[in-house]
């Protein structure tokens, strides 16, 4: 099943991992490892850090649509977070703002520092790490190792539906996996 929000912590680990390695500081504005990465405001976007995308305090809204939802293409995540650039900050930065887009923008670093797609880091360096064997971060993927089927109501009834899958929010909230392995992480 899609994990929803909880993917956000295996993209905070990921971030983590890379900070425990050297390779990532929690205070260093994203424009260290994003240098292009802009919202409406230019003075703002050069001051957002790591540690403000982690924390939810970088100010970005909490709806900033990308209008990316059926993209499927290795390149949405990055295109996700270049669109933030017409985005105007919802608050201050340093105050608490529950955002997809921080974790979205959390990924693409994750897969710009390690230098794989985000998706294989989480496979490599975590799921393979924790043997959780039923987890994965492409639908097609976990469909073809017995996904539960999601549902809809209709007219009071449930009904079967292949629940859609966001790639460009994949590192905030569509990754799948299992009770058990979810017991693995846990632990």
């Amino acid at each position: 099943f899609i994990v929803g929000s909880v993917s956000k912590t295996f993209t905070a680990l990921a971030v983590m991992q890379l900070v425990e390695s050297g390779k990532v500081d929690l205070d260093a504005p994203v424009q260290r490892y994003l240098p292009w990465f802009r919202v409406a405001d230019p003075q703002a976007s050069a001051r957002i850090t790591v540690r403000n995308l982690l924390n939810h305090t970088s100010g970005l809204p909490q709806k900033a649509d990308t209008f990316l939802w059926t993209d499927q293409d290795a390149g949405v995540l990055e295109r996700s977070v270049r669109y933030l650039k017409t985005v105007a900050l919802a608050r201050p930065i340093g105050s608490f703002g529950y955002s997809n887009a921080n974790y979205q923008t959390l990924g693409l670093i994750v897969q710009t520092v390690s230098g794989q797609p985000y998706e294989d880091y989480i496979e490599q360096h975590i799921f393979a790490s924790l043997a959780m064997q039923t987890s994965f971060a492409s639908q097609q993927q976990a469909q073809r190792h017995g996904m539960a089927t999601g549902y809809r109501w209709c007219f009071g009834f449930p009904i079967p539906a292949t629940l859609p899958f966001n790639r460009a929010e994949l590192p905030a909230g569509y990754l799948i996996s299992s009770a058990q392995d979810m017991a693995h992480y846990l632990i």
